[in-house]
């Protein structure tokens, strides 16, 4: 079946596509409806004129058109496609797709033109948002990240941003083609484990994320994250990687600061618990010559002296014992596993069972408490810690401790005593180490550390503590683990 003029011309006017041809003989132009249609003009008025259409134009398209009509004349072309805008009587501005074919006579002169021209406009604006979308992406990507790359996988091409270059230190013209010189900007070490990941990546389609060390021009090394995934043009068959860099060397050297800080502490606290509890000791022990060896000679009020001196160095050494707990809590790493928090409670209540005798505590245990993810032994201080100090604050005829959990996310747990009581102006104190809010050896005493050790360990954890209290009725503690 073979389509007829009348069906190829519905077609060209369903596509919106309008004819115009130019007789060059006599300067004779005309344009189909459709042409009319795209540029405004009212076929009854409007004079297709070579003068008129250039008026039409966006002035700044006009030399261009021009001469591109020149060049057609001197080169003899005989197909030629340009686009351009044009201005419509209501000042909206249209982009013009125009295909020319020409034919010549005998002497190979051209003496007339035939054209289509189609409105593009809806195809520009597409084409400047996905441009506009593409510089916005790149320009989150800097401001985000040091710089992004994408590998072709088939061809074997990296390409890096400039913001990459700045900072590995080169300059563009330097890295035209980085994979070469890849390996030779990555720590050896690393470099394998970057090959790995993304090799794991092509099989499994894991997630490409690994902290790698590159060798800056200058021979530095760079700490950096690097990020990536595929991503396949919907348009062809490559395959490719993207991806970003984040610079993380200020993290690494802060973090080495760190540990070398947590050593020099380290090394303190075991010089305060060693050097320093050897003359303490001697202290005590040669108080205890004087009044056995002495007594007979040395006044009650001697003795009392010579006793006070004693509990003095006694109260130093558990200072000096807490001291290294704490600084310890800081820096021993976390055996994390699912923790049973039942048999904690067991083990941690068993443990004070006869100050809970003594003192006639009621506690009130909650049952089916969760299993957690955190340190057994910690967390088995945590509740010692907050338990003792219930136990150590109650002064009423009844007293009771209530140990129990909310079923929330993260699951929180709680330690609610009926005691004194704390007001909230000192909330914040009773967690400083060393501090009391009462006389040393009121409520029996100690070191102030109960507190301050629980709320690191929950802090080692990423969880946090608070506490609801009221003076004369009692006190609650809450706590999470992260």
């Amino acid at each position: 079946m073979i389509a007829t003029h009348e069906d190829l011309t519905n077609v060209i006017a369903g596509a919106n596509i309008g004819i115009w041809s130019w007789d060059l003989v006599d300067n004779t132009i005309i344009w189909d409806l459709t042409m009319h249609k795209i540029f405004g003009t009212d076929p009854k008025t409007y004079q297709t004129t070579y003068e008129n259409f250039l008026k039409i134009l966006h002035p700044d398209d006009v030399n261009e058109v021009q001469q591109n009509s020149i060049d057609l004349f001197k080169k003899q072309v005989l197909h030629f496609t340009n686009t351009y805008r044009i201005i419509l009587p209501d000042k909206t501005i249209r982009y013009i797709l125009s295909k020319t074919s020409t034919h010549t006579d005998n002497n190979n002169t051209i003496i007339r033109m035939i054209g289509m021209s189609q409105d593009i406009t809806q195809q520009k604006q597409y084409e400047y948002a996905l441009q506009k979308n593409d510089r916005t992406y790149h320009l989150i990507l800097n401001y985000i990240t040091d710089g992004w790359w994408e590998f072709d996988i088939k061809n074997k091409q990296l390409h890096l941003s400039k913001s990459s270059k700045d900072f590995l230190g080169y300059n563009d013209h330097e890295l035209m083609n980085p994979v070469n010189k890849w390996k030779s900007m990555i720590n050896h070490e690393d470099y394998f484990i970057l090959k790995k990941s993304y090799y794991a990546h092509l099989k499994h389609n894991t997630k490409i994320e690994t902290i790698i060390r590159f060798v800056h021009k200058n021979g530095n090394v760079i700490w950096a994250i690097v990020r990536g995934t595929s991503s396949r043009d919907l348009f062809s068959d490559k395959v490719s990687l993207i991806g970003t860099f984040t610079n993380i060397t200020k993290l690494k050297n802060t973090e080495q600061e760190l540990i070398n800080s947590n050593k020099e502490l380290d090394d303190f606290a075991n010089i305060a618990s060693h050097d320093l509890r050897e003359p303490l000791r001697g202290i005590n022990n040669y108080c205890g010559f004087l009044q056995e060896d002495y007594h007979d000679k040395i006044d009650s009020e001697g003795q009392n002296k010579l006793s006070t001196l004693q509990k003095l160095t006694k109260r130093l050494d558990k200072f000096l014992d807490t001291l290294l707990l704490y600084s310890q809590i800081g820096r021993t790493q976390l055996a994390l596993t699912m923790v049973d928090i039942n048999k904690v409670l067991s083990r941690e209540i068993d443990s004070l069972q006869i100050t809970i005798k003594e003192k006639n505590i009621n506690i009130m245990l909650m049952q089916n408490f969760p299993k957690i993810y955190c340190d057994n032994v910690r967390i088995g201080e945590i509740f010692h810690n907050l338990i003792v100090n219930a136990v150590k604050y109650t002064d009423n005829r009844a007293p009771t401790i209530e140990i129990g959990f909310k079923p929330l996310n993260p699951v929180v747990f709680y330690v609610r005593d009926n005691g004194i009581g704390i007001e909230e102006k000192h909330f914040t104190i009773i967690f400083k180490i060393f501090k009391r809010l009462h006389a040393r050896e009121a409520f029996g005493g100690g070191t102030g550390s109960g507190l301050t050790i629980a709320k690191k360990i929950i802090e080692r954890h990423n969880g946090k503590i608070w506490l609801e209290s009221e003076i004369g009725t009692g006190s609650t503690f809450y706590f999470t683990l992260g």
